[in-house]
């Protein structure tokens, strides 16, 4: 069965991925192999003092959004901006199928499956709406 919608949670250290549909869901762990991101501030040199995406975190990540025809991404901070750039570059046609990107802070799977269902479920009825409007 194919499972029509995911939700991506990302920041720079793991990913929970959930694909589901109205009655049935399969989660996706990653971790990321750079570890904790450290800054690296020093006095004259160039840069945001950051370490930069961790790419084979992402590739990873761009291999288990195959299938789902559209994708919530969510997660605290700028992790999840940095996926979808990277998305954009290196996976155009799963970039493309990113319906929304949202900011959530540390929920658990279940709680993020409840806050996916709830941000699709929303997106349909205004559809609606907006269909009726015609």
């Amino acid at each position: 069965m194919k499972l029509l919608h995911a939700v991506v949670w990302i920041d720079h250290s793991r990913a929970s991925i959930i694909h589901f549909n109205a009655g049935t869901d399969r989660r996706i762990a990653l971790v990321s192999g750079a570890g904790k991101p450290h800054l690296h501030h020093k006095q004259g040199a160039i840069g945001p003092g950051r370490a930069g995406a961790d790419r084979d975190f992402f590739e990873a990540i761009g291999d288990a959004l195959v299938g789902p025809s559209e994708i919530l991404l969510v997660g605290p901070a700028s992790a999840k901006d940095e996926l979808a750039e990277y998305l954009a570059r290196h996976r155009p046609q799963v970039r493309a199928r990113i319906a929304g990107i949202e900011t959530v802070d540390h929920p658990s799977d279940n709680q993020l499956l409840a806050y996916a269902r709830n941000w699709y479920n929303k997106r349909v009825a205004q559809s609606k709406q907006g269909e009726g409007a015609l």
